[in-house]
């Protein structure tokens, strides 16, 4: 399965592949009409590879650096490990996952911890989640269902997410979230591409399948996305944006656009 990876972080990620895989990823972030952030930059790393034909190993490091408005003292940097492990037999999954990220402006966003567990079965997984912040504890279902369309590899996405404590940053969210998503994937020869979109509020989202939680207290709106990738010999290239509106709730600050551009490999060994 193709790794895909959005925006500019540092990842080791192990994708269910059939070798391993080692992924580096280069990315720019925009935000305009924010309060705080101005422009920032991703770095990913990550790698990916099957102990034996059941059993794989996901670890990933994403990184993420923003200049930060001037009335703020610092700039933002946000670090965010993953880890999972993954069991394939005879069309069904069993997935485990943990990650952990640390914030270096706010506080009450930093030294999350997040625990994941999946079930699947051939075309349909299901997985929960725990995020455990430090005032707040914050719980994620996904629903995702894979099917082939007019040949087109056709993903639908529903996220369910209920925040358990209604203070700290989550003091002015909302209890229940609810959002949706579809992602199309389409390959030629030896290019491939990839639209995607999530429509729906969501705040405290767990995206990438465990590997990115949008930690801060922005509700997003909807969220669009593209990429286009060209295989190689030991791999493929590729290049994804993304545009998403969100609101940040500190401020009541309705109107941001956040931008992405993102560029990296993939080389199998």
């Amino acid at each position: 399965m193709k790794k895909k990876l959005l925006l500019t972080v540092l990842t080791f990620n192990m994708a269910f592949a059939s070798e391993d895989r080692l992924t580096i990823g280069f990315g720019y972030l925009d935000f305009e009409k924010s309060a705080v952030k101005r422009f920032g930059y991703i770095t990913q790393i990550g790698y990916s590879g099957f102990i034996d034909k059941k059993h794989i190993v996901t670890l990933n490091y994403h990184q993420t650096d923003i200049k930060t408005a001037s009335r703020v003292k610092e700039n933002l940097h946000v670090k965010k490990y993953f880890a999972g492990y993954g069991y394939i037999h005879n069309q069904k999954k069993l997935l485990l996952n943990f990650l952990y990220v640390k914030d270096s402006l706010l506080k009450d966003a930093s030294d999350i911890k997040v625990f994941g567990v999946g079930l699947g079965y051939k075309n349909l997984t299901a997985k929960q989640y725990l995020e455990k912040f430090k005032k707040i504890n914050v719980y994620q279902t996904d629903l995702k269902y894979t099917f082939s369309l007019l040949n087109f590899k056709t993903q639908i996405i529903g996220k369910y997410i209920h925040i358990l404590e209604k203070k700290s940053i989550a003091q002015k969210a909302k209890s229940n979230y609810l959002t949706l998503g579809l992602m199309v994937n389409k390959s030629h020869k030896n290019m491939y591409g990839m639209i995607g979109a999530f429509t729906g509020k969501r705040i405290f989202a767990i995206m990438k399948d465990g590997k990115i939680l949008q930690h801060h207290p922005m509700e997003f709106s909807y969220s669009l996305s593209i990429k286009a990738g060209k295989k190689i010999k030991h791999g493929n290239i590729f290049v994804s944006f993304m545009y998403s509106k969100a609101k940040e709730l500190p401020f009541n600050n309705p109107d941001v656009k956040i931008k992405s551009i993102f560029t990296g490999c993939n080389l199998n060994f």
